[in-house]
């Protein structure tokens, strides 16, 4: 019995798997994802008395992209394709020049920064990680006066339960306020 080996060939886009299974025809392979990430492969054929047989569970990377999975076997090579899930986007937040409102359920983060103007101020909401597990963000701060007042740069992880849609940000008076919506915490209620 001919066991194949199973190579993982990896680049900017997509994870490649690939094994040599003479003999195995399309048909003759089984692939299953589930959806916590495990990628399933079973492939045989029994050619002149002699026996390929393939079955592996690999699992997936955090970024694999599960409804991304292609498969081509031809000319005796399986070639399983799973995309990467594509990191967002940083979340720029503008900066006004006023007082902020005053709300509950909000993250409020508040940095002194005098001498600087909302026009010097540059705030996003940069992701921490990918994947199919909760995504954080870092909140990124980064500022120079145009009157020479100074530089000013902060990086701070922000809790995984805000909102980065609904950031904004006010500076005034010297204060820069960064405000962040949170999502409603899950209440359940035991009989």
């Amino acid at each position: 019995m001919y066991e194949p080996r199973l190579r993982l060939v990896e680049n900017e886009t997509a994870y490649k798997l690939i094994a040599a299974v003479p003999g195995v025809a399309a048909d003759g392979i089984n692939l299953s994802v589930t959806d916590d990430g495990l990628l399933k492969v079973d492939a045989k054929s029994k050619t002149g008395g002699r026996e390929t047989m393939l079955q592996r569970t690999v699992r997936l990377a955090e970024d694999a992209d599960l409804d991304s999975v292609n498969a081509v076997c031809a000319d005796g090579i399986l070639e399983v394709t799973v995309g990467k899930l594509q990191p967002p986007a940083p979340i720029s937040v503008p900066v006004e020049a006023s007082e902020p409102p005053a709300a509950d359920e909000l993250y409020h983060i508040v940095k002194k920064l005098p001498g600087l103007s909302a026009d010097d101020v540059k705030i996003t909401l940069e992701p921490l990680r990918i994947g199919r597990s909760t995504q954080s963000y870092q909140l990124a701060i980064n500022a120079a006066s145009a009157k020479g007042y100074g530089e000013y740069q902060l990086n701070q992880a922000l809790p995984e339960d805000i909102i980065p849609e609904g950031a904004t940000a006010f500076c005034c008076h010297g204060l820069l306020h960064v405000i962040v919506p949170r999502r409603e915490p899950i209440r359940v209620t035991v009989p």
